[in-house]
């Protein structure tokens, strides 16, 4: 895989094959949206620890983890914060893909 450069201003496509496409695109949303959504999803998730088998021994996963189902997807599911949804209905609107759910990790 190619070494990303955090300099680079436009889009790497890391994978473009049949099962899909994968691309870093520095300055998706702008730093203020990005900044404020952190801030609301730091504050505002219920963060989980968790822990996982790991060469014959169960350790801690170093970073809390959130997940959330999209309403669109799942109308019974608890509503995410408004930043998830932001966040999902640019990255649908830019992509052309409706996502179903969201992972975040801290």
């Amino acid at each position: 895989m190619p070494q990303l450069s955090l300099l680079e201003a436009g889009e790497s496509v890391l994978v473009d094959d049949a099962s899909g496409r994968i691309a870093y695109t520095p300055g998706f949303v702008d730093a203020s949206t990005a900044a404020a959504w952190f801030a609301e999803l730091r504050g505002g998730v219920e963060w989980k620890a968790e822990r996982r088998r790991m060469y014959d021994r169960e350790v801690d996963v170093p970073r809390l983890t959130g997940h959330y189902h999209l309403p669109s997807f799942d109308p019974t599911a608890a509503t995410p914060p408004g930043a998830i949804l932001e966040a999902a209905r640019e990255a649908t609107a830019r992509t052309g893909v409706p996502f179903t759910s969201v992972g975040l990790n801290l």
